[in-house]
């Protein structure tokens, strides 16, 4: 007997007509990159949803081995659940887990984020969004608890949280979904955007000359640095992604938009003036330019070198 396989689009046409993990964490306002309007947007058609970029499709193609992982060092043997969670009397609150626990009721999310994601992870850890799926899949189950599987594939790595049901939290999440479905969504009417809180990393700034250290406090303040500047590179090339494509969608045409909790102007600005001392120099050498120079207050300079990786 053949089983019908939904395709990727398929998917997310279906996603219009429930509310789902990840739009919970939206709706809750603990998604870094999306607000109950871009939920409200993508279930009435007004925006296309996201489908996908190179780190989902790394998430994708790695998790069969993460699950195997994960046996050989817990014992605990998975399945996939194909069927979706479905509330007994909201049909339009759905969960779509990865797998479950064979012979214990106990759901686990896998996670194949990149190195410097994992190693933030570590550090801080899960953010609010996954524990929010996570609670979201347990009070839709009626599971007892559910263990989050971290798979780092470059250093072929694997950590595990537990989690443990929160009836509380479900009540107030179905709440807010109930509220969120019968007041946005059936009447059309939009929430108001809500901007979520930017993640931040600080550092403590240091001086002083190039000195040897070989001690471990220096050994992992400097992982935690490489580590930092990894995440950068990976946002800042995020960036240039959202900003290439917004300009896709908009056609390359100069203007105000605003859509979606985002107002956007796009125009071409001027070129900065600027004084050109070497020319005025060359023009006029008997003027001593020295006399006219300002000078600043000293700053700090924080510059590290990577030099190779461990």
């Amino acid at each position: 007997m053949s089983v019908a396989v939904q395709t990727r689009e398929e998917f997310l046409a279906e996603r219009q007509g429930y509310l789902g993990a990840s739009d919970m964490a939206a709706i809750l306002g603990v998604d870094l990159y999306r607000t109950a309007l871009d939920v409200y947007n993508e279930k009435l058609g007004l925006v296309l949803p996201f489908a996908g970029n190179q780190h989902t499709e790394r998430g994708i193609r790695l998790e069969s081995l993460a699950a195997e992982r994960y046996t050989e060092l817990t014992g605990r043997k998975l399945r996939r659940k194909n069927q979706p969670l479905v509330h007994a009397d909201h049909s339009f609150l759905v969960g779509h887990v990865d797998r479950v626990a064979v012979g214990d009721k106990r759901i686990v999310e896998i996670k194949c984020p990149s190195m410097g994601s994992y190693r933030k992870i570590q550090r801080e850890g899960f953010p609010a969004s996954w524990i929010a799926q996570l609670q979201w899949y347990l009070f839709l189950s009626g599971y007892p608890a559910g263990e989050w599987v971290l798979f780092c594939a470059d250093q072929f790595d694997l950590i595990t949280f537990d989690v443990q049901a929160d009836p509380s939290l479900h009540q107030a999440m179905l709440e807010r979904a109930v509220e969120f479905w019968n007041r946005h969504i059936i009447p059309r009417v939009p929430p108001l955007p809500v901007d979520a809180d930017k993640p931040k990393i600080e550092f403590q700034k240091v001086g002083g000359v190039i000195v040897k250290r070989d001690d471990p406090q220096f050994a992992e303040a400097a992982e935690l640095l490489r580590d930092a500047y990894s995440l950068k590179a990976e946002s800042d090339e995020l960036m240039r992604l959202a900003k290439t494509r917004m300009k896709e969608v908009v056609e390359g045409e100069f203007g105000k938009y605003e859509g979606a909790g985002v107002r956007l102007s796009y125009y071409l600005s001027a070129g900065h003036k600027s004084f050109d001392k070497k020319r005025l120099a060359a023009e006029h050498p008997e003027i001593d330019l020295s006399q006219y120079e300002n000078q600043g207050m000293p700053f700090e300079v924080f510059k590290p070198f990577f030099l190779g990786e461990q």
